[in-house]
């Protein structure tokens, strides 16, 4: 919900391109996600400072291979073809959410259970 109501702000509202409201989109939804992942979903909790970065800068990266693709999808059915610019947001926000899930599920909370604690 971050990442499309931010995305038909920026490009709707405020007349920002496609891509880059996509951009601003992803930034504020990453760091939502980040914490809520973290705390919530995974329960996943680091004892230091440098373990925090580590899971966060993994989190950041497998945010960014999906930007990768979704930018793409954007540009692909909105600029080349002219779809309707919410319809593939919220089609390319289906495909990014299941990937985010997987990439976190398994590469970056895979050493904690529910619970906590760590392995």
């Amino acid at each position: 919900m971050i990442s499309i109501g931010s995305y038909t702000c920026a490009n709707l509202i405020f007349g920002i391109n496609e891509l880059a409201a996509n951009i601003i989109s992803w930034i504020l939804a990453v760091v939502f996600a980040f914490f809520t992942n973290r705390i919530w979903v995974f329960h996943s909790p680091t004892k230091t400072w440098k373990e925090f970065g580590m899971q966060f800068a993994g989190f950041v990266n497998g945010r960014i291979l999906t930007l990768a693709i979704e930018e793409a999808i954007i540009f692909v059915f909105i600029t080349v073809l002219g779809f309707n610019s919410i319809l593939i947001k919220v089609i390319g926000q289906v495909v990014v959410i299941v990937l985010n899930y997987l990439i976190s599920k398994f590469m970056i909370f895979k050493n904690h259970h529910q619970g906590g604690d760590v392995r």
